[in-house]
């Protein structure tokens, strides 16, 4: 015959071992919440950093204009804030904005353009002034879409016009130094050197 008093110890143990297993849950429990808490906190200062990085480099000076969307006849992008020309593909529009080297809270979109009429056939379609004063209707939204574009932010640009946009910097900068005297010129070179 079997003991059945064996049978009663053999379910005590594997109901000691089955309550060992609930707090061993338990702390598995707590630690993958506090392991939760803390990924979750990474990520937030992930997602904070990546916003810093996009305001700095939604700051970033640039005086890029991309002519293949419009044709400048007034106002030189490196020296001065007013601009004004045409708009490439849209007959009979105009432009004159003011166009800033890095993007505000006061530009369209937090852009580069503070200020921004957009004319058609010399009648105002669309005027922007830290606000829209008259919103571009549907048929005009392409074209300030067009000139939003042309005047992008650091953020905004394309990997290629960044290049163009150094590039232009350095050819700047190399005309400049030219069109300085001789011994300018001379304590400029010296001076990059000893960096």
């Amino acid at each position: 015959m079997k003991n059945p008093m064996g049978f009663f110890e053999a379910n005590e143990q594997s109901v000691q071992s089955a309550s060992l297993s609930e707090a061993k849950v338990e702390r598995l429990e707590d630690r993958a919440k506090e392991l939760l808490y803390k990924y979750e906190d990474e990520q937030d200062k992930v997602v904070e950093t990546e916003k810093k990085i996009i305001a700095l480099q939604q700051q970033t000076p640039t005086n890029y204009v991309d002519r293949k969307l419009v044709d400048l006849t007034h106002g030189n992008p490196k020296n001065d804030l007013s601009l004004s020309g045409y708009v490439q593909g849209y007959e009979g529009y105009r432009f004159e904005a003011k166009v800033f080297d890095a993007g505000s809270e006061f530009g369209i979109d937090y852009g580069r353009i503070s200020k921004l009429t957009v004319l058609k056939d010399g009648h105002h379609v669309a005027n922007y002034q830290r606000g829209w004063d008259i919103r571009p209707g549907a048929e005009h939204a392409g074209v300030v879409e067009k000139v939003q574009a042309a005047f992008p932010t650091w953020a905004e640009m394309s990997k290629e016009q960044r290049e163009d946009d150094r590039y232009a910097r350095l050819v700047d900068h190399a005309r400049e130094v030219e069109s300085r005297p001789e011994n300018e010129q001379e304590q400029t070179n010296d001076q990059e050197y000893s960096r």
